[in-house]
């Protein structure tokens, strides 16, 4: 964003989007991503300890 300016957050269709609000939409989207990837990640987890009844993961203490 800091190379791309303003102009690159603004929604697709907009005067003044940058490719079209290209990346606007990428920004949007990779942040959804983040937050699904982490959701899944503990779906996974919950399902292997409680429903399959594996060990969970193993906290590292100092």
């Amino acid at each position: 964003m800091n190379l791309l300016g303003p102009a690159a957050t603004i929604s697709p269709d907009n005067p003044g989007a940058i490719e079209n609000g290209r990346f606007d939409v990428q920004l949007r989207n990779s942040i959804m991503w983040v937050i699904s990837l982490g959701t899944n990640e503990i779906q996974r987890n919950l399902i292997a300890r409680k429903g399959l009844g594996l060990p969970g993961e193993r906290v590292k203490t100092h």
